[in-house]
């Protein structure tokens, strides 16, 4: 379920945009910059003043509930002397009546609490900050890990990126496959039938498959730094689906917040590469890739987070159901690239088996934790977590390798916290 990020050696490049070139470093284009991360202050501004000012006023509501009404001492008149007395003979009536009484086992009732409706989640079952921590560290390491390794493979060894897809996909539904029938971890759907799976779990196959696609051909039309400044769409999407599908809710605030992520996104990426080309026919063939992506994702959380146990999915099964369509949708995208099965009998074929097994196995970990990251918090919160972990790369590029950067790129990190931290307030507050 991974994607390469770019052909090899298309960075290097420096491609013309338009009737232009857009250089991150020329005087023009850095005053475009500065402006956009003006523009990203303010708006970080206008949203900590406005989540301040409504958790003020929520305080003030809540004292002034608690001032208008207080819990106040009825004295005891003489009035109430006589029925309170009354009551306390009728109570002392009422036990040794009971006290004579003979109840048989057989009649006997119990009182049970009810339980929980099915799927729904309790205040202990909500995550908590740590378990957000702890899963957005594990996707974090296993991203950074895979894009490393998955850049090694096709640079060094097989430069097939749609195949190599492929054989992730083949891997991780095997494995999941052994998970469930041999190791018995998880429990499988019970009464699947071939409806179900053709109407729910198929087309969500088919969705990756489009995704795939979407992201990988734009990259012969479109420049790297143009795809990775319009990647960041995916996360409004994200959240217009997951409103649209009522798991989320859509305020000002969430949509400013939004719009902060997006620009700390373009100035990390405005800051370090060119745009490249532009092409029509690419741009739409990404925006599509951009939706099925979002999709994607959607779907996936409304399964492993549904309270239906006939098409309730968990990490595991998810890939063992979904996973046999995905990959034949990753097969039929290999093909339409020029990438058919001889590809790994060719010359260019270097990769020794170990260290593709290798890669599989990450793969398999890594949709294990997106799909837990997923199941726990939302689509949108994953998306979210990526625009994180890519901030992280830089600024450990930066602390540990002594890479140089620009002015930009520290903007656009400023930029990036600002946003994850009034996304978290948001959340913590449930100002949205």
């Amino acid at each position: 379920m991974l994607l390469a990020e770019q052909p090899p050696g298309l960075l290097s490049r420096r491609l013309s945009f338009g009737p232009g070139t857009y250089d991150p470093d020329s005087s023009g284009s850095s005053l475009y910059m500065q402006l956009i991360f003006v523009a990203m202050f303010v708006l970080g501004s206008v949203l900590i003043y406005s989540i301040r000012k409504q958790i003020l006023l929520e305080t003030a509501a809540a004292d002034e509930s608690t001032t208008h009404n207080p819990v106040v001492a009825v004295p005891k008149s003489d009035i109430e002397k006589p029925l309170l007395m009354a009551l306390s003979d009728n109570k002392e009536s009422l036990t040794s009546s009971s006290e004579k009484a003979v109840d048989a086992p057989s009649t006997q009732m119990k009182l049970e609490k009810p339980a929980d409706p099915a799927g729904s989640i309790g205040v202990a079952d909500e995550p908590t900050i740590l378990e957000f921590c702890v899963k957005g560290l594990s996707y974090i390491c296993f991203a950074v890990l895979i894009i490393f390794l998955y850049d090694y493979i096709l640079n060094e060894h097989f430069p097939f990126s749609a195949m190599l897809s492929f054989a992730q996909m083949v891997f991780c539904s095997f494995a999941s496959a052994v998970a469930v029938f041999g190791f018995r971890l998880v429990e499988p759907i019970r009464g699947l039938t071939p409806k179900v799976y053709a109407t729910k779990f198929a087309p969500l196959g088919l969705i990756f498959a489009v995704y795939l696609y979407g992201t990988s051909v734009p990259y012969l039309y479109l420049g790297a730094g143009f795809i990775q400044i319009t990647k960041p769409l995916q996360g409004p999407v994200t959240l217009v689906l997951l409103w649209t599908a009522s798991k989320e809710s859509m305020t000002w605030l969430k949509a400013g917040t939004m719009g902060l992520f997006l620009g700390a996104v373009l100035l990390e990426c405005l800051g370090s590469e060119a745009l490249g080309t532009f092409s029509l026919t690419g741009f739409m063939l990404l925006l599509m890739g951009i939706t099925s992506g979002a999709l994607y994702y959607t779907v996936s959380q409304i399964l492993l987070q549904t309270a239906d146990t006939s098409i309730k999915l968990n990490s595991v099964t998810q890939m063992l159901y979904v996973g046999p369509a995905a990959s034949l949708g990753a097969l039929a995208v290999a093909y339409a690239t020029g990438q058919g099965l001889e590809v790994w009998t060719s010359e260019e074929n270097t990769l020794p088996w170990w260290l593709l097994l290798a890669d599989c196995c990450l793969a398999f970990g890594f949709n294990i934790v997106v799909m837990r990251l997923i199941t726990r918090f939302s689509a949108l919160t994953y998306t979210l977590t990526g625009y994180t972990k890519d901030c992280l790369i830089i600024i450990f590029a930066i602390t540990f390798l002594r890479e140089a950067t620009s002015a930009l790129q520290v903007e656009g990190i400023i930029c990036m916290i600002c946003a994850c931290s009034l996304w978290s307030a948001i959340k913590l507050k449930k100002l949205g």
